[in-house]
């Protein structure tokens, strides 16, 4: 299946753009996590941009994927589940503000 291909594609390249100390995991159908340690707002959106160029260069029926993106940036008193929903509303904006972007959770 096409999407079980693009999944493991775009997995495999995860893990190559992450540094040793990032966590990239799977996190649902088509959503992935990925743990910046120690990365302020500038470095997460660094990282954002290339992963839209990377995520780009994979294509469907000759056509590039998209992917939207939500950051949030801890300052240490958030539990992983308070993060993950940060992030998840900064998702749903970027889709909602069109797709194939990053929004930074305020």
């Amino acid at each position: 299946m096409q999407g079980d291909r693009i999944l493991k594609e775009l997995g495999q390249r995860l893990q190559k753009l992450g540094r040793q100390t990032d966590l990239i995991a799977r996190f649902g159908g088509e959503e992935f996590i990925i743990l910046l340690p120690n990365t302020d707002v500038n470095a997460a959106s660094l990282f954002a941009a290339q992963l839209h160029k990377l995520v780009s260069t994979i294509q469907v029926n000759n056509t590039p994927i998209t992917v939207s993106i939500g950051i949030t940036i801890s300052d240490g008193s958030q539990n992983l589940h308070h993060l993950s929903q940060q992030a998840d509303e900064a998702l749903y904006l970027a889709k909602n503000k069109g797709r194939n972007r990053t929004e930074i959770y305020s």
